[in-house]
């Protein structure tokens, strides 16, 4: 067991590969923005003018919304959630998804969180602004909570908040699983960490 589990007092969950499996091909909507290939997709909307942000954003929520449709929740997400609720633990969901996915998937898999926040709520992560808004919230110090994600944009916010990290990784492990401060491959793997 990672020795700070033991010392977590919140725990707050990305969505997409990290709760749910969707069909959102990432490169579908670079294709249909016109963004290169490898670019991160809302950094790059910054930097284009303002109408062609929002029809950027159009076409994101409509690749998102289709998406959501036939997502399903990942294997052992519910029982882990249960195990840190029966603890008391505040549960957070902080995504770079639009709050209309969020709010839907929540009400797809009646999912309980404290406080739910997407990309309209803040920064986007890497960014660690709006984590650390929903810690204050429950007056949890940062070094006390554990951000669960699957991509690298994950681990470096939790990094540049101050917090832990646990990166979901089911299948290939990328290069920067060394990052994270826990790896997990199954829901089951991590509720079982937490309760050694």
């Amino acid at each position: 067991m990672s020795e700070f589990l033991g010392n977590i007092q919140a725990v707050v969950f990305d969505l997409d590969g990290t709760l749910i499996d969707s069909p959102l091909s990432f490169d579908q909507i670079r294709f249909d923005i016109g963004i290169p290939s490898g670019e991160f997709i809302l950094e790059y909307i910054e930097t284009l003018s303002l109408d062609e942000q929002a029809h950027a954003h159009e076409i994101i929520v409509r690749h998102e919304v289709e998406a959501a449709k036939s997502a399903t929740l990942i294997d052992g997400v519910l029982d882990f959630m249960t195990f840190l609720k029966s603890k008391n633990l505040p549960l957070g969901l902080l995504t770079r998804n639009c709050r209309e996915v969020v709010d839907r998937i929540v009400e797809k898999f009646q999912l309980e969180f404290d406080i739910l926040k997407s990309r309209e709520d803040g920064p986007a992560k890497p960014n660690p602004t709006v984590y650390l808004g929903m810690l204050a919230s429950w007056k949890v110090c940062p070094e006390r909570s554990l951000y669960v994600g699957d991509f690298k944009f994950d681990i470096d916010m939790a990094k540049n908040a101050g917090a832990y990290s646990a990166l979901y990784i089911p299948n290939d492990i990328p290069d920067f699983h060394l990052e994270a401060d826990y790896t997990f491959n199954s829901y089951a793997e991590i509720l079982q960490a937490f309760q050694i």
